[in-house]
């Protein structure tokens, strides 16, 4: 089984498919349903990811700022 955050990483790279040019708007509640994890988790993970530069979070708006290093993380475990 992946660690959460491998999947949130796999989960961000198959949304950027349909994310818009600003962003995805997705809330946390509807990512950790997607991920079947609480919402404290991903709001861990997220910010994580968002220290680390990997997205932009805010208000509800994902972007994907280095999909490279999203993609190692998402791939670390498969």
């Amino acid at each position: 089984r992946h660690r959460v955050e491998h999947r949130l990483a796999r989960l961000l790279l198959q949304l950027r498919k349909v994310m818009p040019e600003g962003g995805l708007p997705i809330t946390q509640d509807e990512l950790a349903q997607m991920l079947a994890v609480q919402r404290t988790t991903v709001t861990a993970l997220a910010y994580g990811l968002k220290d680390s530069g990997l997205i932009a979070y805010s208000r509800g708006v994902i972007r994907i700022l280095d999909a490279e290093q999203l993609d190692r993380l998402a791939c670390d475990h498969r």
